[in-house]
């Protein structure tokens, strides 16, 4: 072989490798990705630095592949009518739920979260259950489009309709409903929040509501959906094998 060869060979190969060592950028999306979110500290809030764990985790998935995040923080009803009417690519992070894959297609599950049932000591005396209908004598609130809402119906439990959280913790407290389900770490910080020097009347039952797996969630009707779950599929096992995705984790308290 030549050396004007064994050089042309040598550039090609650098060349492939650099390659292969860039982010993969679909020629379909558009440079900045529009997403939507919801009120939901510690995993999504547009009040804490990074717009929380979630939003962390989702601005770093889609650096690494070579886009810029649009997170739009609003009401969940109305975030999740954005993916359906093809305002934003895609909302985060929702579970994963059979009724909600006939209309959406999701990510990767990025970690799950628990939900428990929280009450006032003052009103409500801490319970067991085994099964949802076990529950249908209580009082119970829950949030619009919130997964929870389908085992509801399912049990027979016919639940007050909130449209935010915070409503749920101060219904509780002013005696008007007996349970309500929330992320656990989501509820202690509303809790916090809202009801600083009154903590300790707040309980929580030991089961656990459900496990759910948080994912972004794309609409069915939208072409560039397919192309978007594979990219951010990708860019999350990136991030993973960096350590990114642990160190997110960690700042935030969360378990994967």
């Amino acid at each position: 072989m030549t050396n004007s060869r064994k050089s042309s060979l040598i550039v090609l190969i650098s060349l492939i490798v650099f390659s292969i060592s860039l982010p993969t950028i679909s020629l379909a999306l558009p440079e900045v990705i529009s997403l939507s979110t919801g009120e939901w500290a510690p995993y999504s809030s547009d009040k804490l630095d990074g717009g929380g764990c979630a939003t962390v985790i989702l601005t770093a998935v889609l650096k690494e592949m070579g886009f810029k995040p649009d997170v739009q923080f609003v009401p969940w009803s109305r975030a999740r009518q954005r993916v359906l009417q093809n305002k934003v690519i895609a909302s985060f992070p929702w579970f994963i739920t059979d009724e909600r894959k006939k209309k959406f297609i999701f990510s990767e599950s990025f970690f799950t979260i628990n939900s428990k049932f929280f009450f006032y000591k003052d009103s409500m005396k801490d319970v067991t259950w085994t099964n949802l209908a076990e529950l249908k004598k209580y009082r119970i609130g829950g949030v619009q489009d919130f997964s929870y809402m389908e085992d509801f119906t399912k049990a027979g439990i016919k639940a007050d309709m909130l449209t935010i959280e915070e409503l749920g913790f101060k219904m509780l407290a002013a005696d008007r409903i007996d349970l309500f389900p929330c992320a656990e770490l989501v509820g202690l910080g509303i809790i916090k929040r809202i009801f600083p020097t009154r903590i300790n009347k707040f309980g929580i039952l030991k089961k656990n509501l459900d496990q759910g797996f948080a994912a972004v969630m794309c609409s069915k009707d939208n072409p560039d959906s397919p192309e978007f779950i594979k990219m951010f599929n990708e860019g999350l096992l990136r991030i993973k094998k960096q350590g990114k995705y642990k160190q997110i984790l960690n700042t935030y308290g969360i378990e994967e």
